[in-house]
């Protein structure tokens, strides 16, 4: 409908807001050349939570369509795992990509760039618990009350562009970028007239600590000898492997619907 098109409009600005703002600002052209190399490689990771996407909308609905508590909680689990996935993933990733840019870069400025790669890597966790409200939204014929929190996010990602561009360079549109995509993912759950549309508490605010927390745990151990980054690796890669084995009874349930 007419009223969706700002949430579309507002979508595109988030993800071009910063190079325009580089541009506008005068930001020197090898820094947005290194800044879109790291952004870029960044990118690779969203196709994870595109994918959950586009896969999580047919059996979300469904549990919607119970109309029950016991729907909703089964949507909000299969959204808690998926979240815990793509987060850990995202440290996994982070924590090597300082490797990764090595491999990747063919100069060094390039090979520098790993700190940008790990905010934009970041700013992509938000999808499960977007998808969450997002499709209830959809299924409740409200998809306008998404344009609350799209186009809020596009404003915070202009108005933090201005302000930290000039001050981090590059990496202040990194750190924008993260910010709104953070309250695009979970700024949806401090509106009562999309909250009170779902019939579980979500806890939303868990996963915005949890992703800054593991945000800067991977700046700091980025740089850690390649020994010590195996040893968090295996460690992480195991707590996630508890958990899917804790779950998986709902994971394969979620895996057997998606494939009928």
């Amino acid at each position: 409908s007419f009223l969706t098109i700002p949430h579309y409009y507002a979508g595109y600005l988030l993800g071009v807001s910063d190079r325009v703002f580089q541009d506008l600002l005068k930001i020197p052209l090898k820094e947005i050349g290194m800044y879109s190399f790291a952004y870029s490689v960044g990118t690779y990771f969203s196709i994870i939570g595109k994918s959950y996407m586009q896969a999580s909308g047919p059996f979300l609905m469904e549990f919607y369509k119970e109309e029950s508590m016991e729907g909703d909680r089964q949507a909000r689990s299969i959204s808690y795992i998926v979240q815990i996935f793509l987060i850990f993933v995202a440290f996994v990733i982070s924590i090597w990509s300082k490797e990764i840019f090595l491999f990747l870069a063919r100069n060094n400025d390039l090979k520098e760039t790993y700190v940008v790669a790990i905010w934009v890597i970041f700013s992509f966790c938000y999808f499960p618990s977007y998808a969450f409200n997002a499709m209830k939204l959809w299924y409740d014929e409200r998809p306008k009350l998404l344009m609350k929190v799209s186009v809020v996010a596009a404003i915070i990602s202009v108005i933090l562009n201005i302000v930290l561009l000039p001050i981090f360079g590059s990496l202040g549109s990194a750190i924008a970028t993260f910010v709104s995509f953070l309250f695009m993912g979970y700024g949806g759950y401090l509106y009562k007239d999309i909250t009170r549309l779902t019939r579980v508490n979500y806890n939303w605010w868990i996963w915005p600590l949890i992703t800054i927390g593991l945000l800067l745990a991977a700046i700091l151990v980025v740089d850690l000898s390649i020994f010590k980054k195996a040893v968090v690796t295996c460690g992480f890669l195991l707590l996630v492997s508890i958990t899917g084995l804790y779950n998986r009874d709902l994971i394969k349930k979620s895996v057997a619907f998606n494939f009928k």
